[in-house]
Formats: C-alpha cells, sequence, structure tokens
C-alpha cells in the first residue's frame, strides 16, 4: 500500500492497521493542541455524530487519527463507559459512510482487517455473503440484519447494501470499543490532568441541573449517571435518582422515569439481572415528586456506591 493510499486508508478507518502504522510514524508528544481538539471531537460525536469527508491533503488525514487516537485516552481517563459506548458508535456509524463510498477491493480489505469476511458478489450488483455463524454474531445489533429480511443459501447470508453497511458498523464498533478504557496507568499523566480539568456539562456530555443539592455538590450525581454499576440498583433509584430527577433537575415524572430506566438499560450490559422496572421507578419518581425529597448525600453514598463510583 503506498503511502498516499495508507493515510487515506487510516483516515477513513482510525481503528486499522494502516492508522496504527500511521501513529506509530507520528511524534508520540501529549500536546495541548490534540487534547483541546480530542474534547471537541469528543463532543461532536456524542451530541451531533460524526460524518464522513472526503479528504485529500495528507496533514487532515493525519490530524483525524491522531485526534481518534487522543480521545480514545480522554474517554478512558474519564472512565465513563456509556460515553465510551457512544463515541464508539459515532466512530463507526462514521467509517461505514465512508465503507460505502469505497470500491469493492477496498472494501474486502477493511472488512478482512476486522473480521468479517465479506464476499461480493458482481453479478448481482452490490450484494455481499457472509458465513451464517458471523451473520448470527451481529444480527442482534440492527433491524436491518434480523434474519427474517434475509436470503440465507449454502450456509451463508446474502446481504444488500444496507444490510451491510449495518453489519460493517457492529463490527467497527466492536472494533473501536475493543481495549476501552485504557487503564489510567497506563495512561500518559498529562491526559489524567487534562480529563480532571474537563467540564463535562460545558462540553454538552451531561446536563446541568436546574437547582442544587442543599447538602453540597451534585457533581459525584452526574457522574454516577454516566457510570453503570451492577448492583444496589433498587436504592439508588429510591435514594438518589428519582428525587434527583424530579426535585433537582426539576423534570416531570414521565421525562424522569425514561431517564432513569434509560440508566438502568446501561447498566443491565453490566449485570442483566434486577427487578428495578418502569412502574417501580416512575413509582419513586412520583413519591419523591409528592414528598418533595431530596437525594442521599453524598457523604452516605460513598457508604453505598464507594466500590462503583469514585464519590
Amino acid at each position: 500500500m503506498g503511502e498516499a493510499k495508507e493515510s487515506n486508508f487510516a483516515y477513513k478507518y482510525p481503528f486499522s492497521s494502516a492508522a496504527k502504522i500511521l501513529v506509530s510514524k507520528a511524534n508520540n508528544e501529549i500536546s495541548e493542541r490534540y487534547l483541546r481538539g480530542a474534547a471537541e471531537h469528543i463532543k461532536s460525536a456524542l451530541t451531533q455524530g460524526l460524518r464522513y469527508r472526503n479528504a485529500h491533503i495528507s496533514y487532515i488525514m493525519a490530524e483525524y487519527v491522531l485526534t481518534y487516537v487522543h480521545a480514545r485516552m480522554l474517554l478512558s481517563a474519564i472512565g465513563s463507559t456509556i460515553l465510551i459506548e457512544r463515541y464508539a458508535r459515532a466512530e463507526s456509524i462514521r467509517s461505514a459512510e465512508a465503507f460505502g463510498s469505497a470500491d469493492i477491493d477496498e472494501q474486502m480489505e477493511i472488512a478482512s482487517e476486522i473480521g468479517i469476511a465479506l464476499e461480493a458478489d458482481g453479478k448481482i450488483g452490490r450484494t455481499y455473503a457472509i458465513a451464517f455463524n458471523r451473520y448470527i454474531s451481529y444480527s442482534s445489533a440492527s433491524k436491518a440484519l434480523r434474519l427474517i429480511n434475509s436470503n440465507l443459501k449454502d450456509g451463508k447470508v446474502s446481504m444488500n447494501m444496507k444490510q451491510t453497511l449495518a453489519l460493517f458498523e457492529e463490527a467497527s464498533r466492536k472494533r473501536i470499543i475493543s481495549g476501552l478504557p485504557i487503564k489510567k496507568e497506563a495512561l500518559p499523566k498529562e491526559i489524567i490532568s487534562y480529563a480532571k480539568s474537563i467540564d463535562l456539562t460545558s462540553l454538552g456530555l451531561i446536563q446541568a441541573p436546574v437547582n442544587k443539592i442543599r447538602h453540597g455538590s451534585d457533581d459525584w450525581i452526574e457522574r454516577l449517571l454516566i457510570t453503570p454499576i451492577p448492583d444496589v440498583r433498587h436504592r439508588t433509584v429510591n435514594l438518589i435518582l428519582a428525587p434527583y430527577f424530579v426535585n433537582i433537575r426539576g423534570m416531570d415524572v414521565a421525562s424522569a422515569t425514561k431517564s432513569i430506566s434509560d440508566y438502568i438499560d446501561k447498566c443491565k450490559e453490566l449485570e442483566p439481572n434486577t427487578n428495578v422496572n418502569e412502574s417501580y421507578i416512575r413509582y419513586q419518581c412520583t413519591y419523591a415528586k409528592n414528598k418533595k425529597t431530596k437525594p442521599m448525600s453524598k457523604e452516605n453514598a460513598k457508604e453505598l456506591l464507594g466500590s462503583y463510583i469514585d464519590i
């Protein structure tokens, strides 16, 4: 692969081996410029999404790849699995757009690299095939990949372009999220320091509360909302989240119930077994609103959640 083609490939797929080669050739110093750029890149990914745009200047291509690398480190330092997941999804959508505009040879190359082993059927147009067992491993991620929509023959699933893009998006998301979060002891001290200075509210990554908790700062609750927990969810909803959403953020019961349910869904990705359901959440939000209860104090929350989040 020539240098120009390698840079273009890395720019399109910043999780590829070509991107790793490009990064290895760059200056390894952590610069303030890249840290600021990575923070803005994360903000764009989480609030607006990322779009693939053609680039023909090698400098711009390299900038994107290096920003991607810094963004991974920053997200690891922040330590939120929810933010990491949302970022990986945004990057995978961008790369799927690049994949859709690529020629067959490039599509086969990146597909092979991320382990989906596509076969192109040029006689029927832009249709693709993949082994049934491989297809099943991705089919739960998208409605477009449901087996009811698929054509199975000789142990292979035939896919149209829409299905292929959905499959590539999910496969690239898994590649992007692999190895994240990076262990904090492996991160440069400049990354750790800069991550602490980031105001997640000002970046639009978390919502600012309407009021203030009487017993102190509510930042720890916002950190909780981007940190799934595997246990003590009943008490977390009852004593912290329901009072916080309805009496601090000033949300109505329906909106608070939806927000807390979304958080519990993320918690289920860590540990699916829970009896916390929508009706329980709605009851607790209604109770908190009627009684005008306040969230548990930070000091008491340390005892409840100290093993799951740095309060």
